[in-house]
């Protein structure tokens, strides 16, 4: 009797879709791009190895044009994306669309121009995994987009390549994402001769990951960032769109995480997942006439989560997160102050502070209809400001919606 619940629970679990959407990993206390402790298919972006464990897998990312203004992806305002990984012999292909590639849009967000028409757009990604002594993988992303109609912008072009390659072998695993070519360029439509340009430089993400046993992990990251800027455009407005800076400057961002994580299975239903890192962001924007601005922070952010099967069609979670400490310390250059966006000087004023209130709850949920699989986020929409607060709204249960089919 006991070998048969044995066996039952087996194939219970073999016969259970997997989760892997960006809701889950919210939902969770982690970041979109993947996670380097919690098994999930998003984990393909961060190391392309991980296609091997996913094949056969469609993935569609339910949303639109991304967040009013800045179109960046928001919980509450998602980008639509998807695709699909298959299993090809001993080999794994896979095609996605509209996955952004996140060395190459963290250029184009902190500190820079016109975020909407600069964003990365209409990207396809190409995976191929396999397996042999080891699991490998590798992957590339593509973007383009012109306009030369007449508009805001006139001859407008953007333009972006990351190449991706990763290993797991055993208990360790690294991967190397390099942004090979991240461009754009336009001149608005003022007749004043106003432009926009940006030039990526070298690009990358390097991290790995040793898993001490079945349950825990220790891990690293390194995500660096550089590119040229110049603008034209005035910032009298000072609204999100405007450019960061208006004259010609060079910048970076940088991004450390050292960090240990670990899944504990609590019982046949529930999983408890906790983790531990220092996370270290720097950022550097050098003008050729008016100084310099670095923004520098760092936090040491704890994560409880909770993962628990409540039924054969629904599984719960929940993830609480707070900075057990945290710093910005942040320096303009006399001169450079007075010029620099109003938006980014709100978000990151001059000198040191520690942020307030790093306390954030997420919570979400999975349906389950045999092999296939819908995910969201529980969160509110208040009077369409984008707000999330801790009431639940019957009118918009779930946020960040996707859906999974294993085949």
């Amino acid at each position: 009797m006991k070998k048969h619940l044995v066996i039952g629970a087996a194939l219970a679990v073999i016969a259970t879709p997997a989760f892997a959407t960006k809701a889950r990993l919210v939902a969770l206390g982690e970041e979109i791009t993947g996670s380097q402790y919690i098994n999930d298919n998003r984990n393909i972006f961060l190391n392309a190895a991980h296609a091997n464990n996913y094949k056969d897998t469609a993935i569609f990312e339910l949303g639109g044009d991304g967040a009013a203004g800045t179109k960046q992806d928001t919980n509450l305002r998602p980008q639509a994306e998807g695709g699909v990984l298959y299993g090809w012999n001993n080999m794994v292909v896979g095609a996605y669309f509209g996955g952004e590639t996140s060395q190459t849009q963290e250029a184009r967000s902190y500190l820079v121009t016109n975020r909407r028409v600069v964003h990365q757009d209409n990207q396809i990604d190409l995976f191929l995994a396999g397996e042999s002594s080891v699991k490998w993988g590798a992957n590339l992303t593509y973007s383009q987009n012109k306009d030369d109609t007449d508009g805001t912008f006139e001859d407008l072009e953007s333009k972006t390549l990351t190449a991706r390659v990763g290993v797991v072998a055993g208990k360790i695993e690294g991967f190397a994402n390099v942004s090979l070519i991240n461009s754009f360029e336009g001149d608005l439509d003022s007749g004043a001769g106003d432009k926009e340009e940006f030039k990526g430089k070298l690009g990358y993400e390097i991290g790995g990951t040793y898993r001490i046993d079945n349950q825990a992990s220790v891990f690293a990251f390194w995500r660096h960032s550089a590119w040229e800027q110049e603008s034209s455009v005035s910032q009298a407005a000072a609204t999100p769109a405007a450019p960061a800076y208006t004259g010609e400057a060079d910048a970076s961002t940088d991004r450390f995480i050292v960090g240990y994580g670990r899944e504990t299975k609590l019982n046949d239903k529930a999983t408890l997942f906790y983790k531990a890192s220092y996370v270290l962001n720097k950022r550097e924007l050098d003008t050729k006439d008016d100084g310099k601005a670095t923004i520098d922070d760092y936090a040491v952010p704890v994560v409880i989560g909770l993962e628990h099967d409540s039924a054969s069609w629904l599984t719960l979670r929940g993830s609480i997160t707070q900075s057990i400490f945290n710093e910005q310390d942040n320096e303009y250059d006399e001169d450079l102050l007075p010029l620099v966006n109003t938006n980014v000087v709100a978000a990151n004023p001059d000198k040191k502070r520690t942020r307030r209130n790093t306390t954030t709850v997420a919570a979400g949920a999975t349906l389950k209809f045999g092999d296939f699989a819908v995910d969201g986020l529980v969160a509110r929409d208040s009077g369409g400001t984008g707000a999330t607060n801790g009431v639940l709204n019957s009118e918009n249960l779930l946020t960040r919606v996707a859906m999974t089919y294993k085949f």
